[in-house]
């Protein structure tokens, strides 16, 4: 009986060597095979970073955009007023086509005003924690969408009733009052556009500024 006894045992440990041996070989394939990652709390981590990287890379496409189009706009109209009134066989006409894109243009300075102020709010919040509402560059929008406002809704109705009350402008008296109104009011547009362009390339550097 004890050889029988020892032979068993020997045959058990001889096994669980071998089991051993298994278990070694197969860890060591799963090693090869799975490399080892990180713990999931970093990978978490860095994928909320890469989330927060993204969105903030969207943030500062929306801000240039909106002023690559509000600032081409202003660019592109004043090009095309000369163009109008050089081309075009009435001042009259001319001033209908200028008026009717300024209206256009001034609808597109509102959206892209209150699309860079959304974008470089949420931008503020994500890189500093911040919304930061009294940055620079927030104050020189909000003047910018004010003249814009002023001037679709204050300065180009009057301009345009004026137009219609007296029919051909150039043909009515240089001291006719409504004339004399109308030049004013036309100084008043020009200068504003001038103002929101001027404004529009101080939003360009301080926004550069702050991306850096």
């Amino acid at each position: 009986m004890v050889p029988n006894a020892m032979q068993t045992q020997a045959a058990l440990g001889e096994i669980l060597t071998r089991l051993n041996r298994l278990d070694e070989a197969n860890a060591a394939f799963h090693r090869a095979a799975c490399p080892r990652t990180r713990p999931t709390g970093y990978s978490l981590a860095r994928f909320s970073s890469d989330v927060d990287n993204v969105g903030m890379s969207i943030l500062r496409f929306l801000m240039i955009l909106s002023l690559a189009v509000w600032i081409g706009g202003l660019i592109f109209f004043a090009v095309t007023a000369q163009t109008a009134f050089s081309v075009l066989p009435s001042r009259h006409l001319a001033g209908s086509v200028v008026g009717s894109a300024l209206g256009k243009l001034h609808w597109m300075a509102l959206i892209s005003g209150i699309l860079y102020l959304a974008s470089s709010i949420a931008y503020s919040k994500l890189s500093a924690g911040s919304v930061h509402i009294f940055a620079a560059r927030h104050f020189v929008l909000i003047l910018m969408l004010a003249l814009t406002v002023i001037s679709q809704w204050g300065i180009t109705p009057r301009m345009g009733a004026l137009r219609a009350s007296v029919g051909e402008i150039d043909n009515v008296p240089p001291t006719h009052p409504a004339r004399v109104q109308f030049n004013r009011l036309h100084v008043w547009s020009e200068q504003i556009e001038k103002g929101v362009l001027l404004l529009g390339l101080v939003a360009v550097y301080l926004t550069a500024s702050q991306f850096n």
